[in-house]
C-alpha cells in the first residue's frame, strides 16, 4: 500500500484538540506493535506506515484488532477520537467498519455505510438493549461529504455520547460536518471488548484504511445546551478560537502589533461582505482604512459593512452617520440603517441542534441590551427601538463589525457620494472617517422570478406566533423591502379570521408585495377576498405529501380546492410530485375513476439527494413541463446558502422562484437557541431569518445575504435584457457577454458548491456582471434605443445624429452602424 499524503483543513485543527487537554481512559497511538501489545489487545496481520502523527495502522480484510473494553470504555457517556485515512474512494460500493463493539442487543458502531440505491454515508450509531436504534450520519448531505473523498486524504471523526442527562444524545463531528441525534436508550448490557477497523469476527467489512491516535474519553467533551463548555475546553490550547479573546484566553489570542498606527487608539478596517469578523479578529495592514469604499446600483438595498478594533476600553459607544452627498443629489441619512453585529453561539449551523457554534447573526442598535439567560417567549419579547445612531461597548484589543444598510433611490444622480461616520466614547477622543460611494449608472429592474414567504404570523393573540397590528405592518414591510413579491400566510384561529385575513392582505399590498399571495388552507370567502386584491387564488395543499397516505389527503384538499376554483401549490419531493402529474399513477385507484390532481405549481424539496433534477435543468438533459420553485430552511447562520439558493443557484436552474421557509417560527425562547421546546422532538431550534421584538423584526446576517442573493439575480435580469436587445444590433458582443457571464456561473450550477464557494467570491462575481452590464450600456443602441424596445425610430435617430454632431462621445462607425440598424428596422 502506498503511504497517504498528509490532508488537513484548519476546522479539523482547532475542532477538537482541546480533548488532548484532558487524560482519555484509552489511547492508542499505534507507534507499532510495541503500543498495541501493552494495551493489551488481541490482533492479527497489521502493517504500519506514516501517519497523522508518527506511525499508523492499516487494516485490511486479513486483519483484526480488538481491545479490552474493562476500563476503557465508558457506555453511558464519552466520546471516540481518531484520525483515519480510507485506501478507497468515497463513493466506492463497501461498507467499512473503523469502530464497534456488541452486546446483547446493545452496540455502538462506526462505519461508512453503502446504501443498495447507490449511496454512501458515514454513520455513528447507537443500538440500545431493548433493540432501539439511532444513529448521526451524513446521509441526508450526500454526495456532498463522504461521496467526495478520495484516496489517501486524511480525516479526523469525533463521536460523542451522554446518556446520562434527560436529553439524551448522540453527536458525530466528520471532518466539518456535524449532527447530533437526541432520542431516549436504555444501555443495559456492557461489552468485553471492541473491534477497531472491523465489525466484531467477520472480515467482511474492513476498514481498508489507515487509522491513527484513537483516544476514547469517560466523559462527553461537551453540553450541546452549555455553550461554555466548548469554551472551557479550548482555553490555554494556543489556538485563537472565534469565541475567545485576551480576556477570557490569554495566551491564545495575540493584539495587534503596537508598531502599526501606533497613534490611533481607533483602526478602521473593511472586509468584503459578509466576512466574519470576531472579538479577536486583527486588522491586516492592508484592509486598515481612512477612507470606506462601497459601490451600489439605483433600486436597491445596498450592505455596507465596516469593522472596528480599538486599543481602549470604549465603555458608551456612539456611533452616526451623516447623509450621503453627491453631484446635485443627497441620499438622505433616514435611508442608511446603521446596526452593530453581534457574535453569540448558535446550536449549530442547520436546521436541528448541533454542536455549539460562536457566529455573527444578529444586527442590532444597541448591543447592550441583554438577550440571553433571559425568560423571552412569544408574549414577552425585547424591547429593542429604532436608534438613529449605534450604541455599543468595546474591550480593548478587540474588533467589532457594524453595517450600514443604505438604500439608493431609483432617481439617484449617478456619480461619487460622501457621507461621514462619527465615533463618540467618553475615553477616547472623537473618531470621524470619510464613506465614499459611487453610484452606478445602473438602476436594477424588477426581477422575473417569483420570491415567495412563508409566514406564520397570526393576529389573533395568544400564539407563539401572534403578532400585534403594529408587528405585523413593520414584519411584512421588511419582507418586501428584502425582495419579496409573493407571501403564504398561515391561518387565523378566531371567529373573525375573514377580517384577519383581509387585513394581511391590505398590509401585503400597501408594501407592493404585489404577483402572489396564498393561504394555508381553503375556504370560499378568502378566495374572493384574494380575487378582491387582484391575487391569484393560490391555497396551501398538504404539506410535503410524501407519503401514500399524505398524498391522499393532499389530492382530497386538491378537489377541494379545485372544485372551488382555486389553484394548489405545496411543498414537496419531485418524485411525489411527479405521481401526482401522472392519472395512471395507483394513487389515483383511491378515488372515483378520472380524478387527476396535478399540482398548479410544485414547491420542490432541495437538498444534496435531490440535485440530480436541478442539474438536469442545469445541463438542458431535462425540460420541465410545470411551473416550479423550491425550498429550503433559510434560517441556517451561514449567508453562503441563502445567497447561492437565492440568486445564481436559483438563475442557473431556470426555475419559477423561489419559496422558502420560514420568516419566523418562535418554538420556544427565540433568543435561547438551547432550550428544549418539546420533549418530543427537542432537536429542532427556532426557525428565524429574524427575530421577533416588541417594536418589530431584527434582522440577521443571513437574512440580509438572502435579499443580496435575490439583487444578484436582478443584476442578471437587466443583463440578459440588454443582451437581447443588443444582440439584434451586434450579435457579436451579445455573443461575447453571454460567454463571460456563463463562465462567472459555472460554479454555481453545481448544488454541492453550496458551502464551498467562499463568500468573497459572490462580491468578485457581482463585480464582474455590473461590467459586462456597463460594457452593454454604453454601446451607442443602447443609448440611442431610449425606449427600450429593441428599435430605433426616427426621433432616436435624429437625437442621436445631433448628439454625434455636437459631442465627442460616439464615432463614424457608431453612426454609420446606427443608420445601416435603422435603415434595417
Amino acid at each position: 500500500m502506498k503511504p497517504p499524503t498528509l490532508f488537513l483543513t484548519a476546522l479539523l485543527i482547532l475542532t477538537l484538540s482541546p480533548l488532548s487537554k484532558a487524560a482519555p481512559c484509552f489511547y492508542e497511538p499505534f507507534e507499532g506493535f510495541q503500543t498495541i501489545i501493552n494495551n493489551n489487545a488481541t490482533f492479527t496481520d497489521l502493517s504500519f506506515y506514516t501517519g497523522i502523527n508518527g506511525t499508523a495502522v492499516f487494516i485490511n480484510s486479513s486483519s483484526q484488532l480488538s481491545y479490552p473494553a474493562n476500563n476503557n470504555l465508558n457506555t453511558t457517556s464519552g466520546s471516540i477520537d481518531f484520525w483515519f485515512s480510507p485506501n478507497w474512494s468515497g463513493n466506492d460500493d463497501k461498507i467499512h467498519y473503523f469502530f464497534s463493539w456488541k452486546s446483547g442487543n446493545s452496540a455502538f458502531r462506526i462505519f461508512k455505510h453503502h446504501s443498495p440505491s447507490g449511496k454512501s454515508y458515514f454513520v455513528f450509531r447507537v443500538d440500545d438493549s431493548n433493540g432501539q436504534w439511532r444513529e448521526a450520519s451524513t446521509s441526508a448531505d450526500e454526495p456532498g461529504v463522504v461521496m467526495k473523498w478520495k484516496p489517501g486524504e486524511w480525516h479526523h471523526l469525533s463521536a460523542v455520547w451522554d446518556f446520562s442527562r434527560q436529553n439524551q444524545f448522540i453527536f458525530m463531528l466528520l471532518d466539518n460536518f456535524s449532527k447530533t441525534t437526541y432520542f431516549t436508550w436504555n444501555m443495559s448490557d456492557t461489552p468485553s471488548e471492541f473491534f477497531v477497523g472491523s465489525y466484531p469476527k467477520t472480515t467482511t467489512f474492513d476498514a481498508d484504511s489507515l487509522i491513527d491516535d484513537l483516544k476514547i474519553y469517560n466523559y462527553p467533551p461537551y453540553d450541546p445546551q452549555d455553550p461554555t463548555s466548548i469554551a472551557n475546553l479550548t482555553k490555554g490550547d494556543r489556538t485563537c478560537q472565534p469565541y475567545e479573546t485576551i480576556y477570557n484566553s490569554e495566551g491564545d489570542c495575540p493584539i495587534l502589533n503596537d508598531t502599526l498606527f501606533p497613534s490611533q487608539d481607533i483602526i478602521f478596517f473593511q472586509t468584503l461582505p459578509f466576512s466574519r469578523v470576531f472579538e479577536n479578529t486583527l486588522p491586516q495592514e492592508n484592509t486598515i482604512t481612512h477612507n470606506l469604499l462601497y459601490t451600489a446600483s439605483r433600486n436597491e438595498f445596498e450592505p455596507l459593512f465596516f469593522n472596528i478594533y480599538t486599543r481602549k476600553n470604549l465603555t458608551s459607544l456612539r456611533i452616526s452617520i451623516s447623509d450621503f452627498y453627491g453631484p446635485d443629489y443627497k441620499i438622505p441619512r433616514e435611508n442608511a440603517d446603521l446596526r452593530v453585529v453581534k457574535n453569540w453561539f448558535q446550536a449549530g449551523t442547520g436546521v436541528k441542534k448541533g454542536m455549539p457554534h460562536y457566529i455573527p447573526e444578529l444586527l442590532l442598535y444597541n448591543d447592550t441590551v441583554p438577550l440571553e439567560n433571559k425568560d423571552w417567549n412569544s408574549s414577552h419579547l425585547p424591547s429593542l427601538p429604532k436608534l438613529n445612531h449605534v450604541y455599543t461597548t468595546m474591550k480593548a484589543y478587540t474588533s467589532k463589525q457594524f453595517l450600514v444598510t443604505l438604500k439608493i433611490p431609483k432617481d439617484a444622480i449617478p456619480g461619487i457620494y460622501n457621507a461621514t461616520l462619527l465615533l463618540q466614547d467618553p475615553n477616547t477622543q472623537q473618531t470621524a472617517i470619510n464613506i465614499t460611494l459611487k453610484v452606478l449608472p445602473i438602476t436594477l429592474p424588477k426581477p422575473r422570478q417569483t420570491f415567495i414567504i412563508y409566514y406564520q404570523g397570526k393576529l389573533s393573540q395568544g400564539y407563539s406566533d401572534s403578532v400585534s397590528p403594529q408587528r405585523l405592518d413593520a414584519q411584512i414591510k421588511d419582507i418586501a423591502d428584502h425582495g419579496f413579491n409573493g407571501i403564504c400566510l398561515y391561518p387565523e384561529y378566531r371567529d373573525n379570521e375573514i377580517s384577519y385575513q383581509q387585513q394581511k392582505l391590505s398590509t401585503a399590498k400597501k408594501h407592493n408585495i404585489t404577483k402572489m399571495a396564498i393561504f394555508i388552507s381553503f375556504k370560499p370567502e378568502l378566495k374572493t377576498l384574494l380575487e378582491d386584491y387582484g391575487y391569484e387564488p393560490y391555497f396551501y395543499g398538504k404539506d410535503e405529501p410524501n407519503t401514500d397516505e399524505k398524498l391522499i389527503e393532499h389530492i382530497q384538499q386538491s378537489i377541494t380546492i379545485h372544485n372551488g376554483e382555486g389553484k394548489v401549490i405545496t411543498a414537496i419531493q419531485k418524485s411525489t410530485a411527479d405521481r401526482l402529474d401522472n392519472p395512471h399513477d395507483p394513487i389515483y385507484s383511491n378515488f372515483p375513476e378520472g380524478t387527476y390532481e396535478p399540482l398548479d405549481i410544485a414547491n420542490l424539496a432541495t437538498g444534496p439527494r435531490y440535485a440530480d433534477y436541478f442539474h438536469s435543468l442545469i445541463n438542458g438533459s431535462f425540460v420541465r413541463t410545470r411551473n416550479e420553485t423550491y425550498y429550503w430552511q433559510i434560517m441556517q447562520e451561514d449567508p453562503k446558502i441563502n445567497r447561492f439558493m437565492s440568486g445564481f443557484f436559483l438563475w442557473s436552474t431556470g426555475l419559477d422562484g423561489i419559496f422558502p421557509y420560514v420568516y419566523q417560527s418562535v418554538r420556544g425562547n427565540p433568543y435561547n437557541d438551547f432550550d428544549v421546546w418539546s420533549q418530543k422532538i427537542p432537536s429542532y431550534r427556532d426557525h428565524l431569518v429574524t427575530y421577533p421584538s416588541i417594536e418589530g423584526p431584527v434582522p440577521t446576517i443571513q437574512w440580509e445575504a438572502l435579499r443580496e442573493g435575490i439583487d444578484d439575480t436582478r443584476y442578471l435580469t437587466l443583463w440578459k435584457n440588454l443582451t437581447l436587445r443588443v444582440s439584434r444590433y451586434n450579435s457579436s458582443l451579445a455573443n461575447l457577454t453571454t460567454e463571460r457571464i456563463n463562465t462567472i456561473l459555472e460554479k454555481y450550477r453545481n448544488y454541492f458548491n453550496i458551502t464551498s464557494i467562499p463568500i468573497s467570491q459572490y462580491t468578485e462575481d457581482r463585480n464582474a456582471i455590473i461590467s459586462q452590464i456597463l460594457l452593454l450600456q454604453n454601446t451607442a443602441f443602447i443609448k440611442t434605443d431610449t425606449n427600450s424596445n429593441g428599435i430605433i425610430d426616427m426621433p432616436e435617430l435624429i437625437t442621436f445624429i445631433r448628439q454625434w454632431k455636437n459631442t465627442a462621445s460616439y464615432t463614424l462607425n457608431d453612426l454609420l452602424g446606427i443608420i445601416a440598424f435603422w435603415k434595417h428596422e
